[in-house]
């Protein structure tokens, strides 16, 4: 028999379908988008800059430079970079928030919080593969879903080694690559929820529902919604 989850299941409305999350909407466009394509949940990088919260998938340049840096381009920061309150008013209320959390800064966690905190009546899931940030934040808003990241397999094995011990770990966030059905049956034999990331293959994405996954992380949500429904 399949134990408990620590938090409540991610199926939506009770369907066996997974729960689908859209991929970085760090922006009310790409958030509102997501949400008209039949996303249940938009993931946003959450980052802590001068004490408040910045959403962004770029990181800065070091020592001071105004810049921010994917491998492929660099651009300046923009007065908009902290939007999350923005795009929380400007999604439904019925779509869930699926947090990223990319820095440990206890100011900007603080700040983080209280934007959750203010938004009691949405779910929230906060991710990292900052663990320690993760347990720092259900510390600071004791109740939200902890949900650690994994994306290599040495990773994989220590949130196995450890999870039985670590009760503040409700579900994995992991890179589709690891995921086969005996390990999503590990994880889910430990009590926890488990989401694949990041899947735009139909195909892929069927084979993983099939395996049990409970969300789908993807740039594509209408796409997998109508590749599940079939």
């Amino acid at each position: 028999m399949r134990p408990t989850p620590r938090a409540r299941p991610l199926s939506a409305d009770g369907a066996s379908r997974p729960l689908l999350i859209a991929h970085a909407t760090n922006s009310v466009d790409r958030a509102s988008s997501a949400c008209a394509g039949g996303a249940d949940m938009v993931e946003i990088d959450v980052w802590s800059h001068r004490r408040r919260v910045e959403v962004r998938h770029e990181r800065r340049v070091p020592l001071g430079v105004p810049l921010l840096f994917e491998k492929w381009y660099l651009r300046r920061p923009s007065r908009g970079e902290d939007q999350l309150g923005a795009i929380v008013n400007a999604i439904p209320k019925a779509t869930g928030l699926f947090l990223d959390l990319k820095d440990r800064h206890p100011e900007g966690l603080a700040s983080l919080a209280r934007t959750v905190a203010a938004n009691g009546h949405r779910r929230v899931i906060a991710s990292s593969q900052l663990w320690p940030a993760l347990r720092d934040m259900a510390v600071i808003l004791p109740g939200i879903e902890v949900y650690y990241s994994v994306d290599v397999r040495a990773k994989l094995a220590l949130l196995l080694s450890v999870t039985r011990r670590d009760r503040v770990c409700a579900g994995v966030s992991a890179r589709a690559s690891l995921l086969d059905p005996a390990t999503i049956q590990t994880l889910h034999d430990c009590g926890l929820q488990v989401v694949a990331w990041t899947v735009d293959d139909p195909a892929r994405a069927v084979a993983l529902a099939d395996a049990g996954v409970d969300g789908i992380t993807t740039h594509d949500p209408r796409g997998l919604r109508t590749a599940l429904a079939r």
